[in-house]
């Protein structure tokens, strides 16, 4: 468990979470979730609009916190992607910082599905290997707050441009 302190390092969720997240083992996709990918992958000139009530709850949940806590946004398809692999919340979190992490090195501001197809162009990582960098940044609490170091955007600062700080 990391110390409390992680929390206020502007540099923190870069270099105890992105890049442990960056050398995670990449698998290819099972048939199921690779056709889903291709559909979306083909569907570049559908317009997907989804209503707010048909929106999958993890859809809302990135939505909200890329419109809110990162500074890029992203292709409808990438959300509609990420919420039928994720499997929880926090595993949708951690694609968000991760995202952002590949923004700044990218140096781009919007993530297409295209993009995305080539940040993860050798698969994605395994549940066992989310759920150990999930664990590996749990931060002591010191009252009621939150023991996840991807909670804190301050601790993040450093994945952002200089003018969005």
């Amino acid at each position: 468990m990391l110390e409390n302190e992680v929390i206020h390092k502007e540099d923190s969720i870069e270099l105890l979470f992105a890049k442990k997240f960056d050398e995670l083992r990449k698998y290819p996709m099972d048939n199921e979730t690779a056709e889903i990918f291709i559909k979306l992958g083909l569907s570049k000139s559908s317009s997907y609009v989804i209503t707010e009530s048909d929106k999958p709850f993890l859809y809302k949940v990135m939505e909200k916190r890329i419109s809110v806590i990162h500074s890029y946004t992203v292709d409808d398809r990438v959300l509609l992607f990420l919420s039928f692999i994720c499997k929880s919340a926090g595993i949708c979190v951690m694609y968000c910082w991760y995202l952002q992490y590949k923004s700044k090195m990218l140096n781009v501001n919007h993530i297409s599905f295209e993009l995305f197809s080539e940040i993860f162009g050798w698969g994605f990582p395994s549940d066992e290997g989310l759920s150990k960098i999930w664990e590996s940044q749990k931060v002591k609490t010191t009252s009621f707050s939150s023991d996840n170091l991807l909670d804190y955007p301050q601790a993040g600062k450093s994945l952002f441009k200089e003018e969005q700080q």
